[in-house]
């Protein structure tokens, strides 16, 4: 099962690719604290592993105070054995005022 952990820049499409992701069959969580991603993960893994394609993550960089948790989230993941890719989203300024 995939797992795809988005951020980026506030207006850049990261609640866009989550609905995308979500219209294709993955079971998806928006803005989240990282604390919290290891136990989404195992609860998809452990209860509906097999319907859904994967799973999509949208942790927002503005939240600081939680965001110091990410590394440590992530470690735990990587320590489970479970796979994962990091998306940062950006755009330019005009196209995030457009």
């Amino acid at each position: 099962m995939d797992i795809l952990i988005i951020t980026g820049m506030s207006g850049s499409g990261k609640s866009i690719a989550l609905r995308t992701l979500e219209d294709n069959g993955w079971f998806c969580v928006d803005n989240i604290i990282p604390e919290l991603i290891s136990d989404i993960v195992s609860a998809v893994f452990v209860t509906r592993q097999a319907k859904y394609k994967g799973i999509g993550i949208v942790i927002d960089i503005r939240a600081e105070a939680f965001l110091s948790g990410i590394f440590t989230a992530l470690d735990k993941l990587r320590l489970s054995g479970i796979d994962y890719k990091l998306v940062f989203i950006e755009a330019d300024n005009a196209s995030i005022i457009k």
